[in-house]
């Protein structure tokens, strides 16, 4: 059995492998384009080619000649007459011959330089006179930081957080949906009347809703600059809560950042999972490796989402593994989003005290509206079959209300 982080790499090894070969397939592709479309470009590139060869030919005869004196001797080359050689009775052969490169070049040097030089002059002109990209020979990378290997220097390139990130969730049993997206977002499907009651706040669901997107555009815009990024959205049922907890997680997914998405019910099965793992006296390494793997995702990566809080069995246990992974986040000033059909005041009484302070003093509040967005989707779909799937729930449509 291959562990999770096993799968991860031979998966990311498999992805950038197949980038590279993408990328200079790509490059491959324009140039055959260019070549058909401007033949003297092909010429200039073929001239080009044979010049840098013959200029590196030349190189290397010098530094032959230098290498080995007595070849030097019998042999003399006649654009380096003897009384101009240069002794390699205190130098190197390498220091001797990159001395005597530059400036004291041999005339066949300098003849194959100024004449790739003048190559390439032409060819630049070329370019620039049918406004051809002066990199269309270099390969197409999707990522030009890393050049697709994943790696810049000695640390991980930001382009490698993406693509785990395209892979864990073929691991994790609560992916996120591809659909929520902000451009997805339907405002249309709340409604436009104020609502009447004992929490009428003279505002419709749907200006409340209005004011949680700007918020939550405003708060991946400015990630990194917030200093509260804990989010604790309550609500009922069928209110929107995943759907905009998703698209938050979706859009700094593609800004590069790390985000986990899990239900309560899993979060708190990983917890367990991990510990048992930890506690064993005979752990299976390769379970230990990944239950631990992902339990440091959680208290590590840059943003965790927890859905549907609440709906876990409740053990005393599992309010410690839960404040456990609250106060370590916070602790590492990393962002935390939660989801919840209870309250502020119903987590005092399911939970423990702890737990709902924290809630209540970390985390910025989102009360949504009670409009069930998903009954009035099924009734639209059973009116108008305006929505051809209940998956896209809030994808944009016309004729909505």
């Amino acid at each position: 059995m291959i562990s999770l982080s096993g799968k991860l790499n031979r998966d990311l090894e498999r992805l950038y492998d197949r980038r590279r070969q993408e990328a200079y397939q790509r490059r491959d592709d324009r140039v055959r384009a260019l070549y058909d479309a401007f033949p003297e470009l092909k010429e200039f590139d073929r001239e080009i080619r044979l010049l840098g060869l013959e200029r590196l030919q030349a190189d290397c005869r010098v530094y032959e000649n230098i290498t080995n004196p007595q070849h030097d001797r019998e042999q003399p080359s006649p654009s380096t007459p003897d009384d101009e050689r240069i002794s390699l009775m205190d130098d190197s052969p390498e220091r001797t011959f990159f001395r005597n490169t530059d400036p004291d070049k041999t005339e066949a040097q300098q003849k194959s330089e100024q004449a790739f030089h003048e190559a390439v002059a032409r060819r630049d002109a070329f370019l620039r006179r049918h406004r051809i990209d002066p990199l269309y020979l270099e390969p197409d990378y999707m990522c030009a930081v890393c050049q697709d290997t994943g790696r810049v220097g000695n640390r991980w390139c930001a382009c490698r957080n993406v693509a785990i990130q395209s892979f864990i969730p073929q691991y994790f049993p609560d992916p996120m949906s591809r659909y929520a997206l902000f451009s997805n977002f339907n405002l249309n499907l709340f409604d436009a009347h104020v609502l009447s009651g004992k929490k009428d706040t003279g505002i419709s669901p749907r200006e409340i809703m209005s004011g949680y997107v700007n918020m939550a555009t405003t708060y991946v815009s400015n990630f990194e600059r917030l200093q509260d990024r804990n989010l604790f959205f309550s609500g009922a049922p069928g209110t929107g809560k995943t759907f905009l907890m998703q698209c938050i997680g979706n859009r700094l997914m593609e800004d590069g950042k790390t985000v986990m998405y899990v239900s309560s019910p899993t979060l708190f099965d990983m917890m367990a999972r991990y510990k048992r793992q930890q506690l064993s006296f005979r752990a299976d390494p390769e379970q230990l490796e990944e239950a631990t793997m992902l339990y440091d995702a959680l208290l590590s990566w840059d943003l965790l989402l927890i859905d549907d809080l609440g709906t876990e069995p409740l053990t005393q246990e599992s309010f410690a593994q839960l404040l456990t992974v609250l106060d370590t986040r916070q602790n590492k000033h990393l962002a935390t989003i939660i989801a919840s059909n209870l309250t502020v005041r119903d987590l005092s009484r399911k939970y423990d005290q702890r737990i709902a302070s924290r809630i209540a003093g970390n985390y910025l509040t989102c009360n949504f509206p009670p409009d069930d967005i998903r009954l009035r989707i099924k009734n639209l779909i059973e009116k108008t079959g305006k929505l051809d799937s209940v998956d896209r729930p809030f994808t944009s449509q016309e004729g909505l209300p």
